[in-house]
């Protein structure tokens, strides 16, 4: 879903794989494979999601965007599954380019992305209040009331999702934030949507194994910069990388799966982020 601090732009060249490749894994990170599922939405727009739990045993599908950071979950679907959450006392807000603004207390949980679970408990956010920010006051959120809003649901009663997962390869720029879990259940992950119409899933391979990390072409993702206005991530270098599909070829590309106008990458090339390279490659599907 990509914010209007999400639009990233960064001009790299191609650097080899095998240049990149990182070591095997601990065996503290083991190689998880969870399945993304896709939703289509009464406008057309396609939504991917992935089971997700906090605190407790019971999931909720997650919406799956590569264009935000962090676990954010609607109280109405936290409350009741992690009821042993620790309130860090923090409260923040995170706006997306849609023009919606989640607010609400930042608290520490166990959480589990499909069967692989963090040791120890992590920062999510516990929204308790959705509004539309002042640049764009008809956002989805201005639509319905909060017991019909679902992130993601595009404005339309009902739809989109209790939670979203944010796995940008970026991390906060500040020391308490909600961060990308997969950060805390390895160092790399592969994104592969299912393709529209598919009655199979999608894969997200959290720790992909050296055999299915080879043949990704990898560029490398530069430090975004700051918007002076705000302090945080220029809204210009967040979501667009450099991707090098082939060596002599380099293009400008949109890795946003909750932007319904940046998914054709997705669906010619499996992706891979490899956060302790500060990477991402593409390889054709």
């Amino acid at each position: 879903m990509a914010s209007y601090r999400f639009t990233l732009s960064s001009i790299l060249a191609g650097i080899a794989a095998a240049a990149l490749a990182a070591p095997a894994l601990a065996a503290s990170f083991p190689r998880v494979e969870v399945p993304i599922s896709q939703t289509q939405l009464p406008d057309g727009n396609i939504r991917y999601s992935v089971p997700v739990s906090f605190g407790g045993d019971t999931a909720v599908m997650a919406m799956v965007d590569t264009g935000s950071i962090g676990l954010r979950v609607l109280t109405k679907a936290f409350s009741a599954s992690a009821p042993q959450a620790e309130d860090t006392g923090v409260v923040r807000s995170y706006p997306f380019g849609s023009g919606v603004v989640l607010r609400g207390s930042l608290v520490r949980t166990v959480v589990a992305v499909g069967d692989a679970a963090t040791a120890q408990p992590i920062v999510v956010q516990n929204v308790q209040e959705v509004t539309c920010g002042p640049e764009r006051p008809n956002c989805p959120a201005s639509k319905m009331d909060a017991d019909s809003y679902g992130i993601g649901g595009d404005g339309i009663p009902n739809q989109g999702f209790q939670a979203i997962l944010g796995v940008s390869i970026h991390k906060p720029r500040i020391p308490l934030a909600a961060g990308n879990p997969l950060s805390d259940l390895g160092d790399s992950w592969i994104v592969e949507l299912p393709l529209p119409g598919d009655s199979s899933p999608g894969r997200l391979i959290i720790n992909p194994t050296a055999a299915e990390r080879k043949g990704y072409k990898m560029s490398s993702v530069p430090k975004p910069q700051v918007d002076p206005a705000t302090g945080g991530i220029s809204p210009d270098t967040v979501n667009k990388f450099s991707v090098c599909p082939k060596r002599s070829h380099c293009e400008t590309v949109k890795l946003d799966t909750g932007a319904p106008d940046s998914l054709q990458v997705f669906y010619t090339y499996s992706v891979l982020y490899d956060q302790a390279h500060n990477a991402i490659g593409v390889k054709s599907r």
